[in-house]
């Protein structure tokens, strides 16, 4: 059993500890990332260092993993690969390595333990090279993951069914005659399924009718009113409309209607909206029909708008704390599990403090929103075109970059798996963010623990209800990525260093 010191403190470089400025993006590589799992012992050099981060004595630290405490079963971690699909597959057609970075799992020794792929909808666009490409890329990651869940969602349905005649630029659906053709865009949406989709193999698991519904932009889009209007069609209406469309196709061109999720918009609690003065997801909730309440799998949130909105809403994760225990704690929006699909930090190339931030993000809306599905956009982007991506492709060179960004959230997905639960923690840092989480079969704990702040965390982990047999320990920070760091055993001093992310991965035999 590794001590201390052997499992999380052996570093390369002391002195990067308490560097406020962070260290650049990991730099770009070639086929799969190397797993350094060596260093020098500088446990007095460190803790030298550190100590000039400190802004005074603090309280000792104490966490306590309760096994028998269960909350809600998650069904997964999801990435966006909703823009540059032509360049990933034909990167992926010459670098097929990169897509055991993507999806491969833990049996596997690489990737990331992806559970869930979003795609956009493009069926029928003009000139489109995004529908194969995205079936390439769902097909490459079925193969290292048969269990991989397909979100489908449309960012607008054709230009013909479009007010404006064009799939950019907002607009609404279109009308026959002085009413909303809600029935020609229900139908688009079941023959996008059943011909679109299924000729390049891919027969998604969920939907969602229309991303971010109450925003217009200069790309693709479509705004819906949670009830229609003189100026938008409801989303209530075409939410129903879809649902019956599809249903009328099974079982001769689908096995079963998708799980059928939304609203999408870009707040659960308020903010933005060019339908109406809305509340965000609780308006288009609200308006839903009581056929559509039954209907609806999961309330989908895209949180943009939330937390003070923009960079201010992702830089300070708990900002969104007030808000979203308000809408999770509101009887009319916990009735249906609760899917985050889609949040980043936008309009910059993302920096390490992004990926601390993702995490916290992440054990956040878990244990405070007790969301399900966490996904994070994008999964990918292309050289030129990069904001938010987690890994960054460059077609001109044949490299591909695995950011912190992947890493940091590698640590939340990798040991876990649909079905698994989250459970009890208890401590009293506010530099420490804890997330744990079981086996349906109660022989194998995952403690995810994010040290967000600038000092060094150290700190004995207790765990009741569960005794390991063995365990593995991996480190993240600004100068390691998913470094093994030995093993631990409940009860040790565990320490982690200034702003970095440990997963413990415990089995019991």
């Amino acid at each position: 059993m590794a001590t201390l010191t052997e499992a999380l403190l052996i570093r390369d470089d002391a002195f990067a500890v308490c560097d406020e400025a962070h260290a650049t993006p990991t730099p770009a590589r070639q086929g799969p990332p190397r797993h350094p799992a060596g260093g020098s012992l500088i446990l007095a050099a460190l803790l030298s260092t550190c100590a000039s981060c400190e802004s005074g004595p603090r309280a000792p630290t104490e966490v306590t993993v309760d096994y028998g405490s269960v909350y809600q079963a998650i069904e997964g971690f999801g990435a966006a690969g909703a823009y540059d699909a032509p360049e990933m597959a034909a990167f992926g057609q010459a670098n097929p390595a990169i897509y055991d970075d993507l999806f491969g799992m833990p049996a596997s020794g690489q990737g990331l333990g992806l559970d869930m792929l979003r795609i956009r909808n493009t069926y029928q666009y003009p000139d489109d090279t995004n529908l194969a490409a995205a079936g390439a890329i769902a097909t490459a990651g079925k193969a290292r993951n048969p269990a991989l869940h397909i979100a489908l969602a449309a960012w607008s349905p054709s230009a013909a069914l479009k007010s404006n005649g064009d799939v950019n630029n907002g607009g609404t659906l279109v009308k026959d005659g002085t009413a909303y053709d809600y029935a020609a865009y229900a139908a688009w949406w079941a023959d996008s399924l059943t011909v679109g989709w299924a000729a390049v193999g891919v027969v998604p698991d969920s939907i969602c009718i229309q991303n971010e519904p109450d925003i217009a932009t200069d790309y693709d889009s479509c705004v819906f009113a949670p009830s229609e209007n003189d100026t938008y069609a409801g989303h209530n209406l075409a939410f129903d409309a879809v649902h019956a469309a599809l249903a009328a196709r099974v079982p001769e061109s689908l096995p079963a209607v998708p799980k059928m999720v939304g609203p999408e918009s870009v707040g659960y609690e308020a903010g933005r909206s060019d339908a109406s003065a809305s509340r965000g997801a609780r308006d288009y909730i609200d308006n839903l029909t009581a056929a559509g309440k039954a209907t609806i799998y999961a309330y989908a949130i895209h949180p943009y708008a939330d937390g003070g909105g923009g960079h201010s809403g992702w830089d300070h994760p708990d900002n969104h704390l007030k808000p979203m225990r308000d809408f999770a704690g509101d009887s009319r929006y916990n009735d249906k599990p609760l899917w985050m699909t889609e949040y980043c930090r936008l309009d910059q190339d993302p920096i390490f403090d992004h990926a601390v931030e993702l995490a916290w993000h992440i054990h956040n809306f878990l244990v405070e929103m007790k969301a399900t599905v966490y996904v994070h956009f994008p999964l990918f982007r292309a050289a030129g075109i990069s904001n938010g991506g987690m890994v960054n492709v460059d077609p001109a060179t044949g490299r591909y970059e695995l950011r912190d960004l992947y890493y940091f959230f590698k640590h939340y997905a990798y040991f876990t798996d649909p079905g698994w639960s989250l459970v009890g923690v208890a401590n009293n840092s506010g530099n420490l963010r804890v997330t744990a989480f079981k086996d349906p079969a109660g022989h194998a704990l995952t403690v995810v623990i994010l040290n967000k702040s600038n000092a060094t965390e150290t700190f004995p982990l207790t765990v009741n209800g569960f005794a390991p047999a063995s365990s593995q320990v991996f480190l993240s920070s600004a100068t390691e990525h998913w470094a093994l760091r030995g093993a631990y055993a409940p009860g040790e001093e565990l320490s982690l260093p200034p702003m970095s992310i440990v997963t413990i991965a415990f089995v019991d035999g």
